[in-house]
């Protein structure tokens, strides 16, 4: 996947809000495979989570 250009996030969550909420609440902005970029709504109330070897920052 080619790296992606700039672009106004806040647009890009009015357009994708309808899927940022329960029972999913995310959606994957960029992939390339080690490098993975994904908007999470919230708040959340599941109690599992996945387990990932690879580094992870959450803000």
């Amino acid at each position: 996947m080619p790296i992606r250009s700039p672009f106004n996030f806040k647009q890009w969550i009015d357009e994708h809000r309808h899927l940022l909420k329960p029972p999913v609440g995310n959606q994957c902005v960029y992939d390339d495979g080690d490098f993975i970029v994904m908007v999470v709504g919230g708040p959340n109330s599941r109690k599992d989570y996945h387990w990932d070897e690879g580094e992870e920052f959450f803000y």
